[in-house]
C-alpha cells in the first residue's frame, strides 16, 4: 500500500470511491448522507494541482482510498476521508490521516482540523482514537463556523456533528 499525492489519472475514480464508502452510512439508517452526490471531478483535480490530495494505492496503482484537504484560517482543513468499504479495518484511514499530518506540518500548518459525526464509529470515535479534540462550538474560527454552517443548511445536523483539531 502507497499513501502518495494524486496523480492526474487517479482523479477520476474518486467520485465513484467517495459513493462507495458513503453507502457505510446506509447500514446505520444514515440514507440522506449515503444518498449525498459525491464531490464533482473538478474539485478533486483542482485539490490535485494545490497538492491538497493524497490517496493510498493497493499493488497495481488502484486508488482504495483518499484525503482532500484545504486550507483554513491558518490550519490545513481535511474537507473528506474516504477509503473503499472492501479495503477498510487496514489501517488505511490512519496511514492517510497521518500523511495528512505530514502535508500539513510541511505546508507550515500547526493544527489541522475537520467537522464530523460524533457518534458514527467511523469518524467522531475514529479521530479521537486518532488524538483529535472537540472544538466547542463557540471558539470556531470564522472559516469553520461558515463550514458549520453550511452543513447544517443542508440537514447534517439531523445527526449530531462536531468540529475537531488536532497539532499537526
Amino acid at each position: 500500500m502507497a499513501i502518495r499525492h494524486a496523480l492526474e489519472a487517479d482523479v477520476a475514480a474518486l467520485p465513484a470511491l467517495e459513493v462507495a464508502a458513503g453507502e457505510l452510512f446506509r447500514v446505520l439508517g444514515m440514507d440522506a448522507v449515503a444518498d449525498d452526490d459525491p464531490l464533482a471531478s473538478t474539485v478533486f483535480a483542482d485539490a490535485r494541482r494545490r497538492k491538497r490530495l493524497l490517496v493510498a494505492a493497493a499493488d497495481g496503482g488502484v486508488v482504495v482510498g483518499f484525503v482532500l484537504l484545504r486550507d483554513l484560517d491558518g490550519a490545513m482543513h481535511i474537507e473528506q476521508l474516504a477509503v473503499a468499504p472492501e479495503w477498510g479495518r487496514q489501517g488505511i484511514g490512519r496511514g492517510l490521516m497521518s500523511a495528512a499530518a505530514d502535508l500539513a506540518r510541511d505546508s507550515g500548518a500547526a493544527t489541522m482540523t475537520l467537522t464530523t459525526f460524533r457518534d458514527v464509529p467511523f469518524n467522531g470515535p475514529f479521530y479521537a482514537a486518532l488524538g483529535w479534540r472537540v472544538i466547542p462550538e463557540h471558539a470556531l474560527s470564522p472559516g469553520l463556523a461558515r463550514v458549520r454552517d453550511d452543513e447544517r443548511a443542508v440537514g447534517l445536523d439531523r445527526w449530531p456533528r462536531q468540529a475537531m483539531w488536532s497539532n499537526t
